[in-house]
């Protein structure tokens, strides 16, 4: 069996994705080739399944989670995530396709930033001027 593609954030589908967000909630999208007969996740190292609940076949692409069980999507932990996928079909099972995506809690940014010195704004009639002091 050829190995499940995922569709990442670039819209190009791979067998290995990673990225880190902010949103809490998220599907995991794919394609397996034709005469893929199951779907097997595992999502954080837990046991492959291939409950309908938490994978959804329709032709060659596939959903984690299923949205008709959760329709907000899988549930992330804060940090590290891992989704992994197999393909199954009547000549065996494929290699794990895997998707690692880590949650960012907003307040771990630690996004602190001051205001620029050295920088003016003048309003014109028609245009605004800005000026820069040069730094050392």
């Amino acid at each position: 069996m050829e190995t499940p593609k995922i569709l990442g954030l670039d819209g190009e589908y791979t067998s290995s994705v990673a990225f880190s967000t902010t949103r809490p909630n998220r599907f995991v999208e794919g394609t397996v080739v034709s005469g893929t007969t199951a779907v097997h996740v595992s999502i954080n190292g837990q046991a492959y399944t291939t409950d309908s609940s938490w994978v959804s076949l329709s032709g060659t692409t596939w959903t984690v989670p299923n949205p008709a069980s959760y329709p907000d999507g899988l549930n992330l932990l804060a940090g590290e995530n891992t989704v992994s996928v197999m393909a199954g079909g009547s000549s065996g099972v494929s290699a794990e396709a895997m998707l690692i995506v880590t949650l960012v809690q907003e307040g771990d940014l630690n996004l602190v930033m001051s205001s620029p010195s050295g920088l003016s704004v003048e309003q014109r009639d028609n245009s605004v001027a800005l000026s820069v002091v040069a730094l050392d």
